[in-house]
């Protein structure tokens, strides 16, 4: 019990500092660039990560699927690293060749950025051996790894937007953060191994799908910047970046849950252990649930001296649009839980089918909405897509572990007492 608090305070404050420091320097990045500026660093980082999630192959989650409680994971962590070094090395050569025909379609000056930003991808093509040191559960390494890399690319993306490099500045700051984190997570957890085809097989049949359910999962939180490029303006995709970026969170603690967690319930699953299974669902969705109501009213109220104050009455009608994409928020911080829970009992397959449905449901949507309302009506398509997942979640995991809302407090009241004898003793 202990284990897993200290974990989960590690990593829910490092992903809350690293939201801090990441919001900060926004918020100071977008008022140096202006709406125009910050808005085509948005369009160019879209473009880049959208090549990203094209080729995730779900191998990092299967590495912490198959690596938890293994003494020796060397077969396990090889394999992966050599398929996904080769994916990203392809998706870096797709990229160069696609910005100028994106550049062309959108009329938006992005071609020189969108290169510089492909640098952005190779770094994570060593996205394995991250994943080795969640799954030995070094949670706390992990953490000071991360609160690093974004001081890092905070600072150094500020400093070169100051001196004169403007939004190549920017990305030029993102690029050396991300490779020097790469570089601290190998060297303390690099290794060398046996390849297998037989373990990328397995790999594959575990992680593809979950990484199609990540391709879909970011479909509907990011695919909507580079569909309104065709529509609306630069300075439009910067006010609905704001909006985005202050409800965004929300959902720290949800996703620091899925950090902590997976590793737990994937060995529990795998020792049939359907207490601590139910456990750990329960409690996140309770305390999750009450965490989305109080944040939001928190960021709803925080937001206009935030936003007047900081960046200037040119960015006040992010306001609008957060109060819409508030409720998508919670929704999505509650819907962490379930992702985590199946996931982790082996229903990759169900959680693609969830994310798939919303993920077409987005883009039919965008296209139906946006030339019309333009950012409003993608702030209302998030909300809709929240929503669907947080329901379909909610009964997928219901059916499956055969839990009900009755179960659920119960649970959550064993962990109470549990957690008050810990603490007495």
């Amino acid at each position: 019990m202990w284990h897993i608090i200290r974990q989960f305070v590690f990593g829910s404050t490092s992903r809350i500092l690293c939201r801090i420091i990441g919001i900060a320097g926004a918020i100071v990045t977008a008022r140096l660039l202006g709406p125009e500026g910050y808005g085509l660093l948005g369009i160019v980082f879209a473009l880049t990560l959208t090549f990203d999630a094209l080729v995730d192959t779900g191998v990092e989650k299967a590495v912490v699927h198959y690596a938890s409680g293994e003494p020796d994971d060397s077969q396990i962590v090889w394999s992966g690293f050599v398929l996904d070094f080769s994916l990203t090395v392809f998706v870096f050569i797709i990229n160069l060749l696609f910005v100028g025909w994106f550049e062309a379609q959108t009329h938006k000056p992005i071609k020189i950025l969108s290169i510089l930003a492909a640098l952005y991808l190779l770094p994570s093509a060593f996205d394995v051996w991250k994943a080795r040191l969640s799954a030995k559960r070094r949670v706390e390494l992990l953490s000071g790894i991360s609160v690093t890399a974004n001081i890092m690319q905070t600072s150094l993306s500020i400093g070169l937007i100051v001196i004169g490099f403007g939004v190549q500045g920017a990305i030029i700051g993102y690029v050396i953060a991300r490779t020097c984190s790469t570089l601290l997570c190998l060297r303390y957890g690099f290794g060398r191994g046996e390849f297998s085809v037989m373990m990328i097989k397995k790999m594959l049949s575990y992680g593809l799908p979950s990484g199609i359910k990540g391709l879909a999962i970011y479909t509907v939180r990011r695919i909507d910047r580079l569909i309104l490029a065709f529509f609306v303006t630069a300075a439009d995709i910067a006010i609905y970046g704001i909006a985005n970026m202050i409800g965004s969170m929300i959902q720290l603690l949800p996703a620091s849950f899925s950090l902590v967690m997976l590793p737990y319930i994937s060995e529990a699953y795998k020792n049939n252990d359907i207490t601590k299974i139910h456990g750990s669902y329960s409690a996140g969705l309770v305390i999750f649930s009450l965490w989305g109501i109080l944040s939001s009213i928190f960021v709803i109220l925080l937001a206009r001296p935030l936003v007047l104050f900081v960046l200037g009455t040119e960015y006040l009608p992010s306001l609008s649009i957060l109060r819409i994409c508030i409720f998508a928020d919670v929704a999505h911080g509650v819907f962490y839980v379930m992702l985590t829970t199946l996931d982790g009992i082996n229903q990759t397959m169900t959680n693609l089918i969830i994310t798939v449905i919303q993920s077409l449901v987005t883009i039919s949507f965008l296209f139906l909405l946006v030339p019309s309302y333009g950012i409003r009506g993608a702030a209302y398509i998030d909300v809709i897509v929240s929503l669907i997942g947080a329901v379909l979640g909610f009964f997928c995991v219901k059916r499956i572990t055969g839990l009900n809302i009755k179960q659920n407090l119960g649970y959550i009241n064993e962990l109470i007492i549990l957690f008050k004898r810990s603490v007495l003793k």
